[in-house]
C-alpha cells in the first residue's frame, strides 16, 4: 500500500523506468543481434503510434520482458492508472522509433529534462534552423497533452536526422508527460533548462 505522495511518486517513476528500459533493451537487441523476434516487436511498437489498439500492442511487447511481472504487480488508483496508460501510449511508440543510438552517451540520464537535452543538442550542432526549432519547442510547451504525440514526435524526428544525437532521458520524459497537465511546473522546468543550458558562446544566443 502506498502511504504518501512521495511513495506514490517514486513508484510511478520506477514503473516508467521499467517500461523505458525494456524498450531500450529491445531496440538494442534489434540493432546488435537483429533477431526476427526483436524486429517483429519493434515493428509492433512503431505501428502502435497510429493504431487505435496501440495500448494492447505496447503491453504485448512489454509482456515479453521480465519487467512485465513487476509492472503487473503494481496497483495504482484508477485515475492514476488511466494517466499512466495514456502516457505510455503516447511515448512508447516514439521511443521505439527514435530512442536508440549506438553513440548515445552514457550520461543521458543526467539530463534533467527534455529542455536540457534540446539545449545540449543545439549548443553542439551547427543548426541553421535554430529559430524554427525554438518555435516548435515553445509550441510544445503551450500544447495540451492530446497534441503532444504529433508535436513532440515531429520535433524529435527532425533533430534525429542530424549527425549529432539528441540524447533523451526517456524515463524522465515519461514522468514529465504523465504530469503534463497537473500544473505548469513541467513546462516551466523545460523552459528554464533549455535557456540555461544553451552554451554562452553559441551563435544562437
Amino acid at each position: 500500500m502506498m502511504e504518501n505522495k512521495r511513495d506514490l511518486s517514486d513508484s510511478i517513476q520506477s514503473y516508467f523506468y521499467g517500461v523505458s528500459s525494456s524498450i531500450h533493451k529491445l531496440l538494442e537487441e534489434r540493432e546488435l543481434k537483429n533477431t526476427s523476434i526483436s524486429k517483429e516487436l519493434v515493428s509492433k511498437l512503431k505501428s502502435a503510434r497510429k493504431k487505435p489498439e496501440r495500448e494492447y500492442l505496447i503491453y504485448y511487447v512489454l509482456s515479453k520482458y521480465p519487467v512485465s511481472s513487476y509492472l503487473s504487480s503494481k496497483h495504482f488508483p484508477t485515475y492514476i492508472e488511466n494517466d499512466i496508460d495514456e502516457t505510455i501510449r503516447l511515448i512508447a511508440p516514439m521511443q521505439a522509433e527514435l530512442g536508440y543510438s549506438k553513440e548515445e552517451k552514457s550520461d543521458t540520464l543526467t539530463y534533467k529534462n527534455f529542455g536540457c537535452s534540446l539545449a545540449h543538442f543545439l549548443s553542439n550542432n551547427d543548426n541553421k534552423s535554430y529559430e524554427n526549432i525554438e518555435k516548435k519547442f515553445l509550441d510544445i510547451l503551450a500544447s495540451p497533452k492530446s497534441q503532444l504525440s504529433t508535436r513532440l514526435y515531429s520535433l524529435i524526428s527532425i533533430l534525429q536526422g542530424s549527425s549529432i544525437n539528441l540524447n533523451i532521458n526517456w524515463p524522465h520524459l515519461y514522468y514529465d508527460i504523465f504530469n503534463w497537465e497537473n500544473n505548469r511546473n513541467v513546462q516551466n522546468k523545460w523552459a528554464i533548462e533549455f535557456y540555461k543550458n544553451l552554451r554562452k558562446d553559441s551563435d544562437h544566443i
